[in-house]
């Protein structure tokens, strides 16, 4: 089972990951470019809390399992 902190680093190396593939170099105006940016970090933001809440919530759950 894994532990809380493998959970963390794959949660913080797949948001890395994402940020390094979908950020690439915008067209167009910079203003253009900067709004699509703040858009997409805080559609990333609440993606990644999702994701960081659901490895929470089958953590919790196995661990529950493990002791009862």
């Amino acid at each position: 089972m894994p532990t809380v902190g493998q959970y963390l680093l794959f949660t913080i190396a797949a948001f890395l990951i994402w940020r390094g593939f979908v950020l690439l170099p915008g067209r167009g105006n910079a203003e253009e470019t900067a709004q699509k940016r703040k858009t997409f970090y805080i559609i990333l933001t609440i993606v990644m809390l999702a994701v960081a809440a659901a490895f929470w919530y089958l953590y919790l759950a196995f661990e529950n399992v493990h002791y009862n």
